[in-house]
C-alpha cells in the first residue's frame, strides 16, 4: 500500500466536519470504513484517501450556491504531509 490510511482527525480535517461526524458517517454505512480489532474489544477505524473521493462524488450537488466539483486531493496531500512530517 503506498498511501498511509487517514485516522478520523485527518478525515474530519479533508471533510471540514468534526470527528464525532465522522464516526457517525461511517457507523450509518455513508462513509466506507477500514475497521479491525486493535485489542480485547477496541475497535479501530481508518479510511483511505479513494473513499474519500468516492463520498464527496456520490454527494455533490449541482444549483446555484453549490459547487460542482470539490477537489479533495491537494487537502489529503497536506493532511498526509503533516502526519508524515513532511510539512514544508
Amino acid at each position: 500500500m503506498s498511501i498511509p490510511l487517514l485516522n478520523a482527525e485527518a478525515v474530519a480535517k479533508v471533510l471540514g466536519v468534526s470527528k464525532m461526524t465522522v464516526y457517525n458517517l461511517a457507523r450509518e454505512g455513508s462513509l466506507k470504513t477500514v475497521t479491525f480489532r486493535a485489542s480485547g474489544n477496541k475497535w479501530t477505524y481508518r479510511w483511505r484517501p479513494s473513499d474519500l473521493d468516492d463520498f464527496v462524488e456520490s454527494h455533490l450537488r449541482e444549483g446555484k450556491g453549490f459547487p460542482t466539483r470539490m477537489n479533495v486531493d491537494g487537502v489529503v496531500a497536506e493532511v498526509l504531509s503533516v502526519k508524515l512530517g513532511q510539512r514544508k
